[in-house]
């Protein structure tokens, strides 16, 4: 029972609400007053209950002299608790919108939950007026998916994506690294990397599946966000062009990459080996 009155407690029943509702739903219809016998609670503190409920749309009452409450199926009242709710989180935005944002700040933020992580890159998206790149394994931009192509969809704003895999993702303009899925293979984890306008930064590392947080940092610092953006548009223009590199051309990429990658970078091994210990399998 306690299960069910805490369940109803997170869609705004206090706890006798729950127990008239439940009483509803298990014995059917009847009066408050029966109600009030049921749950062995004084007659008023029930019909203040029953008001309660009708009000929130749970119960109706039927006409006549002697007023029968019958309880909404939960289906139904879940459908209209998940409405009120979205009604209720419009209007407060909109309020809240109207609120001068001083909270911003060039320094770097931790960010320590994987939905907040989420929610910034989607807000990200959503900011954006330019240019938006975005660097991401397949399970990160699976996720982030909807969102990348709502905002590609918008004519002033240009999404690229450094993929992994093949990936559509509507207007958004994709290039696939050469050998990504061996980058996918040799990561014990998935990184998500956005930056926006070259003035937003989103640098973040998850579990391989993506629900599980290792490290994720936000800054709006200028410089270090333009840094990343330059990065990372060179790193996309390399792997579209180096598929349609002949022999003489490779050369020189070949000799830089080598004096860049011949010796595995000690920070690259430390970020493996902690990914490792925190999920063995």
């Amino acid at each position: 029972m306690e299960k069910y009155i805490t369940a109803l407690q997170s869609v705004g029943m206090n706890a006798l609400e729950a127990r008239a509702y439940l009483s509803l739903i298990q014995s059917g219809p009847m009066t408050a007053y029966a109600v009030a016998k049921a749950l062995g609670k004084t007659a008023p503190q029930v019909y203040k209950a029953v008001e309660s409920l009708v009000s929130m749309g749970a119960v109706e009452l039927t006409e006549g002299k002697s007023r029968i409450c019958q309880a909404v199926p939960v289906e139904q009242l879940l459908e209209l608790r998940a409405s009120e709710y979205t009604r209720r989180l419009a209007n407060t935005r909109q309020v809240l919108d109207e609120l001068p944002d001083a909270n911003t700040s060039d320094g770097i933020v931790r960010i320590e939950r994987a939905d907040r992580v989420l929610l910034r890159a989607r807000a990200m998206l959503d900011e954006a007026s330019g240019v938006v790149l975005i660097d991401g394994f397949p399970t990160m931009l699976d996720l982030l998916a909807p969102w990348i192509e709502r905002a590609a969809s918008r004519p002033e704003l240009f999404v690229g994506v450094k993929a992994y895999e093949p990936i559509e993702l509507g207007a958004a303009r994709v290039s696939v690294m050469p050998s990504g899925l061996d980058m996918v293979d040799a990561w014990p984890g998935s990184w998500l990397n956005i930056v926006s306008d070259a003035s937003q930064l989103l640098i973040s590392l998850f579990s391989p599946n993506g629900d599980v947080i290792h490290d994720a940092f936000y800054t709006r610092n200028n410089y270090v966000a333009m840094l990343y953006h330059n990065g990372l548009s060179a790193e996309i223009c390399m792997d579209v062009v180096e598929p349609h590199l002949g022999a003489v051309a490779r050369q020189p990429l070949d000799h830089w990459r080598e004096a860049l990658f011949r010796t595995p970078l000690p920070t690259a091994r430390a970020i493996i080996e902690s990914l490792q210990q925190e999920d063995p399998t």
